[in-house]
């Protein structure tokens, strides 16, 4: 069984795209992926929010805060819910 973690990180820009890969996660809708793209062309000081998503088996599983905290960026929501059918590796 599949669950979808969706969260939403607050930050200065630049985007720690790093974090992505670190948590396994992905952006949560196309405007999601412009705000990261936009982050990392912006002036520095503007703040972003990020809708975040990630696709695991594990139904305890929590995004990495110190590690987002220590980028410079917050965590502000996480929610969990069961996803239909994925197809196996």
């Amino acid at each position: 069984m599949w669950f979808e973690h969706r969260f939403e990180v607050v930050g200065h820009v630049p985007f720690p795209i790093d974090m992505l890969r670190y948590d396994s996660c992905f952006p949560a809708t196309v405007q999601d992926s412009k705000a990261i793209t936009e982050s990392l062309e912006g002036p520095r000081s503007s703040m972003k929010t990020v809708a975040l998503v990630c696709l695991t088996h594990k139904t305890d599983w929590r995004p990495a805060a110190d590690r987002w905290r220590a980028c410079g960026w917050t965590i502000r929501l996480h929610s969990k819910q069961k996803t239909p059918s994925l197809p196996e590796r």
